[in-house]
């Protein structure tokens, strides 16, 4: 299987960052992860420094044919509920529809009459990485993805889901495993950091990367493989003007067809 190059950025999307994360990864980005929320944050910062995906990068994307991995950002609760899950998950999907156009049937990929979106939860806590387990809340999030929203012409778009964490967060995979047992409901691919570059290093990070299950399988089993490897974060670069900014580089599992499936559920914006 081809192995899917692949960046995201807590800032808008620039030719900066395209083409810095495209010489890391010794070739142009297949996908690149933006953060969302709900709708009415589309294009704000927030006191962290994390700019909520802005319509404005629509263009961007569709001129690199360029696939876009919504990230949830909101982080994990300190005491989620299944209610503030499924709250969350409405809200995120509205907010990728209204960025997107606000129409279901553009540009998202449909499949019997529904229209999919891919979408990753990022499951960190404001003021500490590590959250407590939080299996109602996932489970609120991963039911509400399956249900979906719709547009205001009755269209139907619903989340293809996935969970993201470092390979040490034991209760984010804790609460995979819990959300099945409990709920049998699982996410549909699993996003795994752990660094081989020092986060927030200035030299290139190491390219090509090389899958290796020391970096990419969960330190709790979850029955199933991790899709997605984040190999490198918060690598620093630098534009002409001296601005730097953060990016971090992913590459797919080879042995799974992520590259298809990110092709079907990944929109290319309009």
């Amino acid at each position: 299987m081809e192995v899917t190059p692949y960046a995201d950025s807590g800032v808008a999307i620039n030719a900066t960052l395209y083409n810095q994360a495209g010489n890391w990864l010794g070739h142009s980005p297949y996908g690149w992860g933006r953060y969302f929320n709900a709708p009415d944050d589309n294009g704000k910062t927030t006191s962290t420094g994390i700019t909520w995906y802005s319509s404005a990068e629509n263009a961007f994307f569709n001129s690199k044919q360029l696939r876009l991995l919504p990230i949830a950002g909101q982080g994990i609760p300190t005491s989620g509920t299944i209610s503030q899950g499924q709250t969350d998950a409405q809200n995120n999907l509205q907010a990728v529809l209204k960025a997107l156009g606000g129409n279901a049937t553009t540009p998202f990929f449909a499949a019997n009459g529904v229209h999919y979106c891919a979408f990753a939860l990022d499951c960190e806590t404001p003021g500490q990485k590590q959250p407590k387990v939080f299996t109602d809340y996932l489970y609120g999030w991963l039911k509400e993805m399956g249900t979906g929203i719709t547009d205001t012409s009755g269209n139907r778009l619903k989340g293809w889901t996935g969970v993201y964490g470092a390979q040490d967060y034991n209760n984010v995979w804790n609460s995979v495993v819990d959300c099945v047992n409990q709920y049998g409901i699982r996410p549909n691919f699993i996003v795994v950091s752990s660094y081989i570059d020092s986060p927030g290093t200035t030299p290139p990070p190491s390219y090509p990367a090389t899958w290796n299950t020391q970096y990419t399988t969960t330190d709790v089993p979850i029955g199933q493989s991790t899709t997605m490897w984040q190999y490198a974060g918060d690598a620093v670069v630098t534009s002409s003007s001296g601005q730097t900014y953060d990016v971090d580089v992913d590459m797919g599992n080879p042995d799974l067809d992520f590259h298809t499936a990110l092709g079907q559920y990944a929109p290319i914006p309009n």
